[in-house]
């Protein structure tokens, strides 16, 4: 009976996994619905033993998922009740998945951190804004209008789409054009010879997986196409940061050969001037 009864009553979460992500009112706001992140979150009261019973395989989810960008959370219905009327929150655990501009997905099959996974990424969100290239025929046309919003090009030994590459994808829609390809022997050797056309000495000796980002740094048809290419450390939160240096690299470059532009023609107005 001791054990029982201290079993129900210990506070849970208190110092458990460092993936884990306790959510209050603000950061619920903020991280939760207010961004393009996904989140599996466990709604429930401290003196619940069912949450107590799933406590090591729910920190267990959260270490899988985080590496892929995927955020595993809690939240106390009894010290934020807003939350179990909100989510009605009629008993505990819940278990909801928040997928950006869409409705919550609850889960209620059995609380193992192999079962709860395989339920957040079976929903998971990115597979749209992901071209699956998987002939010559579909690469020309990827490749064709290379612009100032950068081609994200992963060439992988994986016949399926990671579930990090999706993450990455949809957070950064607006930044990035991306595609995925299959290696075969035929194939992935047509795919190298065409992004040697644009940089040979880039794509020399890559190994796979290998991510490819494709790009100009000014709107001109005169502008050189540039490849910039990754195979270690590709990690979600490498990836992001090579996306935003080299938005922050256009960017700039744009705006020194707007600069240049207005001056020359300063100049001119001022020689039309003096005439």
């Amino acid at each position: 009976m001791i054990g029982t009864f201290f079993c129900v009553f210990v506070p849970l979460f208190a110092d458990g996994s460092d993936d884990l992500v306790h959510l209050t009112t603000n950061s619920f706001k903020k991280k939760v619905l207010k961004s393009d992140d996904t989140w599996f979150v466990m709604f429930h009261t401290k003196t619940c033993p069912a949450c107590h019973e799933m406590l090591p395989d729910f920190e267990q989810l959260a270490t899988r998922l985080k590496p892929i960008g995927i955020n595993v959370g809690d939240i106390l219905i009894d010290k934020y009740p807003e939350f179990g009327r909100v989510y009605q929150c009629y008993s505990v655990p819940k278990l909801l998945l928040f997928r950006p501009n869409r409705e919550p997905k609850e889960y209620a099959s059995y609380r193992t951190a192999k079962m709860m996974a395989e339920f957040v990424l079976e929903n998971q969100v990115g597979r749209k804004q992901i071209k699956y290239i998987e002939e010559e025929s579909e690469l020309e046309p990827y490749l064709a209008n290379i612009t100032t919003k950068p081609k994200m090009l992963l060439v992988s030994k994986k016949k399926t789409i990671p579930p990090m590459f999706k993450q990455i994808c949809f957070k950064h829609r607006k930044d990035v054009t991306c595609g995925f390809i299959t290696e075969n022997d035929g194939f992935s050797n047509k795919v190298m010879e065409r992004l040697a056309a644009i940089d040979s000495e880039v794509v020399e000796g890559v190994g796979s997986p290998s991510l490819f980002f494709i790009w100009k740094n000014k709107r001109s048809d005169e502008e050189p196409a540039r490849i910039q290419v990754k195979s270690e450390g590709l990690t979600y939160d490498s990836i992001q940061q090579d996306i935003i240096e080299l938005k922050s690299s256009i960017k700039k470059s744009n705006q020194v050969d707007k600069s240049a532009s207005e001056e020359v023609k300063s100049e001119e107005n001022n020689v039309t001037k003096e005439l």
